[in-house]
């Protein structure tokens, strides 16, 4: 805003004189995070999680979001306190520049941008290795890779997990386990052994699917797309 600054001078004899100029302070715009990239699925809802500092001063705030899909901004009032949360659903995949914007009082504007890749309701295949095994990083690493692909994942190891039950709750659970629902198995030879359960370890078949085909007691069975129904482990 503008101010009025008087200077006064006063000599010991009390004779006084003054000057007066205009100072003009300039308003800072609003500092605004989007929140970060994210991944969904198409026809499915986004939540953004953005936020914004500004003056203490500089209240009321008005937000818009421009959803780069052709569609109509969403508009709203904003405080630096409370996250800036619309939702948003794309109904075509593709990857799409989001732009939030924050408005102060006095007309300045603020913005930031995030990236969200809808994925497309086509199948996605995801690509990656074999299920998990203790002692090794690799499955965490490749598990916190998928956190952030959509898609169908496809093991393109062997497909089987060794080792004790325990093992297969503790070790594959955490890592590859959070993502079992869309993880499926390529045709091919997986081992496959009934009797581990009962033995206290873990069944040696992919972990991530139930096998609707041909008999289970066979050690070495090959799957093929039409003896192989996925479905969810009950492991």
């Amino acid at each position: 805003g503008s101010y009025t600054v008087t200077l006064t001078v006063t000599d010991t004899r009390g004779a006084s004189s003054s000057a007066t100029t205009t100072a003009t302070i300039a308003n800072l715009s609003p500092v605004v995070n989007a929140g970060a990239n994210q991944v969904v699925a198409a026809g499915s809802p986004v939540t953004l999680n953005a936020s914004f500092t500004d003056g203490g001063n500089d209240g009321p705030w008005s937000y818009a979001v421009e959803w780069a899909d052709g569609s109509a901004q969403t508009t709203g009032s904003a405080t630096p306190s409370t996250p800036i949360a619309p939702s948003h659903v794309y109904a075509s995949g593709g990857t799409y520049t989001v732009r939030v914007s924050v408005t102060d009082k006095f007309g300045a504007t603020g913005s930031g941008t995030l990236t969200v890749n809808a994925a497309s309701q086509l199948v996605t295949l995801v690509g990656a290795g074999n299920i998990s095994r203790c002692g090794r990083t690799g499955d965490d690493a490749t598990a916190a890779i998928l956190d952030t692909i959509a898609g169908t994942v496809f093991t393109a190891g062997s497909g089987e997990f060794e080792g004790s039950l325990t093992d297969y709750q503790t070790c594959y659970g955490p890592t590859w386990g959070r993502h079992k629902a869309r993880t499926f198995p390529v045709p091919g030879k997986h081992d496959y052994d009934s009797s581990a359960t009962a033995a206290g370890r873990a069944p040696r078949r992919p972990a991530t699917s139930a096998i609707t085909g041909p008999s289970r007691a066979t050690r070495r069975k090959a799957i093929t797309a039409s003896t192989w129904a996925p479905g969810t482990s009950s492991c």
